[in-house]
């Protein structure tokens, strides 16, 4: 049985070989912008958040539904976002390959920090 860590290595290995999604793709995003999209893909669709304090008034009534926080969030154009088609574990998958994706960005941009 594959552990979280071969599915996300796996995910992360998909996107390069198979979308095209190279490291000077990856440099070129803004810094922070695959760990946000990373977050809306970990984001559980229909949970509710209990701290409201930065979310408009009209969607605080009994905290804030993920499916609106994540969806304000989300850093590219909404063509981009197939978080409502894929299933929990596939998108926690995508999650963390995306997020793997931000720290080696990072990492090639502060490379004294990884030592």
């Amino acid at each position: 049985m594959k552990t979280g860590v071969d599915l996300i290595a796996d995910e992360r290995r998909r996107q390069v070989e198979v979308e095209g999604w190279t490291p000077e793709h990856d440099d070129a995003h803004p810094m922070g912008a695959l760990a946000v999209a990373g977050a809306c893909y970990a984001a559980i669709p229909g949970h509710t958040l209990y701290r409201v304090d930065t979310i408009p008034r009209q969607h605080q009534a009994g905290g804030a539904n993920t499916d609106y926080v994540f969806q304000e969030m989300w850093p590219w154009d909404a063509g981009w976002d197939k978080r409502r088609r894929t299933k929990t574990l596939r998108r926690l998958q995508k999650a963390g390959a995306l997020i793997a994706a931000e720290i080696d960005r990072y990492l090639r941009a502060h490379p004294a920090e990884g030592e």
